[in-house]
């Protein structure tokens, strides 16, 4: 088989952290790789090649070039026809030899690492894992025994490798040193880090910040800037600060400086995406130097001076706004009642401010938040849980990501809306029957007592015409509390002396009331002692048996058991409140609830079965019952009798019983009624006097006491 003079193959390039298409072209002279949309090409001499490696993957094949200035190049994307030609075309024009390599495919992540020019390599029992070029480090950083390796980022790649961390242990030899800190020289070594060469141009020394939390030193170099502080150390490229802000506090006596930056900054497993910087306002003048000669500042354009003075706060906005070449946001024209430029509000249990901007909304502090305007799908109005002083807006994004700031003051509705309808953002409640005073309220909670109260007076149904008839009746004296507790109403002394006192009663016939009253009391009087005790035991005495079996799960609740877990992934950050709306909205868009309506039918079943033992268990004593019904029926029988509106029948002033007239009309019924060994004996004798005789017995002990 001819060997060609040249070889043209499609590949995928290793380059900023991931795989980007391009060709690579092997001829006679040297070898061209180009990326796919990229006019320059790299080219690669023979004579500048220490090695190449051919080895497989899980998709195909790759060639592993290494140069004699130790860097690597990796390319991915060959077939496995491409080796037979490829070697063909190294031996007999160049001999080179192209070596096969066997990679480790156990996918073990513990093993030992080897440095080689650029290149650090994983083996995996002796067999290489994965290597990783050391010019693609950004960053490096340690952690006990940890060693976190962050890359530089490739902007047009939908994927790319962001950072590996690496455990190393520490059993070593003491003549070797720190294990991690040998780790981490090697990596720097040959990392493209940043590095801190020459002076800053602008120092701002103690400077408090609330994320990361601490007082940093801040310099500012041609590139990057550079947070110095007591433990840990930051250096942020100007590429990587996407805005800039600046927000004056509610109390107006200091002021928020933001840098809003991507990638995060991390410290340990936290990432900061936003840069909280705080300052006085009415501190004193600071003055610093830039360190510039007057060549160089002449590039920014009469942004910045030789020497500068001013409120630290304004220095350091124009040092930032020269060197990042990005303007600063403010607030705009939004106005809160409290003449400040924000809202005091809460997010996710944290109190905060809430800043309106132009082009979006800012949450500072904790944890902070930007929502562009562009973003938005809606903005709700919300009447808030905890207080009707105030309300909650909900934004909620186009990625359907919903972010609530809650207890905003109500004074702020009006405003806040107003901005809104000026920005032309969807509102989609305005929230005015929500936000409505209280009277609607107070009212609900009116109707909710008097509904209680009637329920209450329910139990006493049977004595409602009795008390409103004596009622009426009882204005003046005690004679209608005697018709009560005498058996023979119109012989009473009680009356005679009532009748002689208040002339009103004597024209109102006591005739009149027997057909009414005495029916009453014959049916119904032994009843409210009994019925209002059981009721009431229902209602409050009455707690959950612990002992009996369960009630079985509805078909929903099934279902959301077993997707609660996939919501939250699938909502990052949703509220544990949203959780079961989200379920019900997906539960509803269900197609088939076949599976589910079978378990709930089978879990009934069960609870029927295990209800029916349970109960055959009370009836025999197996077990009982864990949780008593509280009261006592004598406690509330002796309160129903010594109660004065339940023995007057109730209304004004005829509640009120004297002792002497309780004796008195107590010896009269005793004079009247047998006793009651007597009223065994006499089974003729009626049921009126043995109710009139009981009560009147039982009340006489009781006020005699």
């Amino acid at each position: 088989m001819p060997v060609k003079e040249s070889l043209d193959f499609s590949v995928l390039l290793f380059k900023g952290g991931c795989f980007t298409e391009g060709r690579i072209k092997f001829t006679l002279e040297d070898i061209t790789i180009k990326e796919k949309d990229e006019s320059e090409t790299n080219s690669v001499k023979y004579e500048d090649i220490d090695g190449m490696f051919w080895f497989s993957r899980s998709r195909g094949h790759c060639l592993r070039i290494r140069l004699i200035d130790e860097r690597c190049i990796l390319l991915d994307g060959f077939h496995s026809s491409d080796h037979d030609k490829l070697s063909a075309f190294l031996d007999k024009h160049h001999g080179i030899e192209l070596q096969k390599q066997f990679r480790s495919f156990k996918g073990w992540n513990w093993g030992s690492t080897n440095f080689r020019g650029n290149t650090m390599e994983f083996n995996v029992e002796s067999k290489l894992a994965f290597e990783i070029p050391l010019n693609e480090v950004s960053r490096c950083t340690t952690s006990k025994n940890e060693v976190t390796l962050s890359f530089h980022q490739h902007e047009e790649a939908p994927i790319t490798l962001t950072e590996m961390r690496f455990h190393i242990p520490t059993e070593q030899k003491v003549d070797e040193g720190d294990p991690v800190e040998n780790f981490y020289d090697k990596v720097m070594n040959k990392a493209d880090t940043i590095q801190a060469t020459g002076d800053a141009i602008a120092r701002f020394d103690e400077v408090s910040c609330l994320t990361p939390r601490g007082r940093y030193d801040i310099k500012m170099y041609a590139s990057f800037l550079q947070l110095h502080g007591k433990t840990f150390d930051y250096k942020i490229p100007y590429n990587d600060i996407l805005r800039l802000f600046s927000l004056p506090h509610k109390d107006r006596k200091s002021e928020y400086f933001v840098l809003h930056v991507d990638p995060p900054i991390k410290q340990g497993q936290t990432r900061y995406h936003f840069l909280i910087c705080t300052f006085d306002r009415y501190e004193d003048d600071s003055e610093i130097e830039i360190d510039l000669s007057e060549k160089d500042l002449k590039r920014y354009e009469g942004k910045l001076e030789k020497k500068m003075t001013g409120q630290p706060i304004d220095l350091i906005s124009s040092v930032m706004t020269a060197l990042t070449r990005k303007k600063i946001s403010v607030p705009g024209s939004f106005t809160a009642f409290s003449k400040a430029k924000c809202v005091s509000c809460s997010h996710k249990a944290s109190t905060g401010f809430l800043y309106p901007l132009e082009k979006g909304f800012i949450f500072v502090h904790k944890p902070p938040v930007y929502i562009r305007f562009d973003e938005l799908s809606h903005v709700n109005f919300s009447r808030s849980m905890t207080s009707t002083r105030s309300f909650d807006l909900e934004v909620e994004t186009r990625q359907n990501q919903t972010f609530t700031f809650s207890s905003i003051e109500k004074d702020e509705y009006g405003k806040m809306q107003e901005f809104l309808k000026k920005k032309n953002i969807k509102l989609k409640s305005t929230g005015q029957a929500d936000v409505k005073s209280t009277e609607a309220r107070k009212h609900d909670a009116y109707l909710e007592m008097m509904k209680k109260e009637g329920l209450a007076k329910d139990d006493d149904d049977d004595e409602s015409n009795e008390e409103s008839d004596e009622d009426f009746v009882a204005e003046g004296s005690g004679s209608d509390v005697a018709e009560e507790f005498d058996s023979d109403h119109e012989t009473s002394e009680s009356d005679a002396e009532s009748g002689d006192d208040s002339p009103s009663k004597k024209e109102k016939p006591v005739v009149e009331k027997k057909p009414e009253v005495k029916p009453q009391k014959k049916e119904k009087k032994p009843k409210p002692v009994k019925e209002k005790q059981s009721k009431k035991e229902k209602g409050k005495g009455k707690k959950k048996d612990k002992n009996a079996p369960k009630r079985p799960l509805s078909a929903y609740f099934i279902w959301l058991g077993e997707n609660r877990e996939k919501i939250k992934r699938e909502n990052p950050g949703i509220a544990f409140t949203e959780v079961t709306k989200k379920g019900s909205e997906m539960w509803n868009s269900l197609s088939d609830k076949t599976k589910w309506n079978k378990a709930a039918e089978k879990a009934k079943a069960k609870y029927a079965e295990e209800m029916e033992e349970y109960k055959r268990k009370l009836k025999t004593g197996e077990i009982q019952s864990s949780e008593p019904v509280k009261g006592s029926p004598k406690k509330s029988r002796a309160k129903k009798v010594v109660s004065p509106s339940k023995a007057s029948g109730g209304g004004t002033g005829s509640g009120y019983k004297s002792k002497e007239f309780i004796e008195e009309s107590s010896s009269s019924s005793e004079e009247e009624s047998p006793p009651k060994k007597a009223r065994k004996e006499e089974p003729e004798s009626s049921s009126e006097d043995d109710s009139e005789d009981s009560r009147s017995d039982s009340e006489s002990e009781d006020y005699s006491d």
